[in-house]
């Protein structure tokens, strides 16, 4: 896929979404016109889950776990890599284009994982506290301020 910032590309063929032309480029925190995004196959699916509730999860486990028995840690939803991108790229507020580079390809990729976390909370009482939109929110906002203070 690829785009111009002056010309909207909110409906890629990947579902994927930068700003539009009415928006100012000077109000995201990159301070660019444009940054340009290579990627490789983003409609792959993966499960993601916040370190700190994997972190309390392992901890429920050690209190509350059986010994020897296998427990899976996730989110248990599939989320599309390129959706991921999409909210980063609004959460971000900047004009991006992304770019589907085919020697980022990986020829036996797996397309699809959702961990079964059922043992885990059926065994613990766990369950994720961070949504996936807070935890990403977050690691922008890090990096924000990590950038700013270089």
């Amino acid at each position: 896929m690829h785009g111009t910032c002056a010309e909207s590309i909110t409906s890629s063929r990947h579902g994927l979404c930068a700003l539009n032309q009415s928006a100012n480029p000077e109000a995201g925190w990159y301070k660019s016109c444009c940054i340009e995004i290579e990627v490789g196959d983003i409609e792959v699916t993966r499960d993601f889950t916040d370190v700190r509730d994997v972190v309390r999860a392992y901890l429920a486990l050690l209190m509350q776990g059986e010994r020897g028995r296998v427990y899976n840690v996730g989110s248990g939803a599939e989320v599309r890599l390129g959706d991921i991108l999409n909210r980063l790229i609004l959460l971000a507020n900047t004009p991006a284009r992304v770019i589907q580079d085919p020697q980022r390809m990986r020829p036996a990729e797996q397309r699809r994982m959702r961990a079964d976390i059922r043992a885990v909370q059926d065994g613990t009482g766990w369950r994720a506290a961070f949504s996936l939109d807070r935890t990403l929110g977050d690691i922008l906002e890090y990096w924000k301020e990590t950038l700013a203070n270089e």
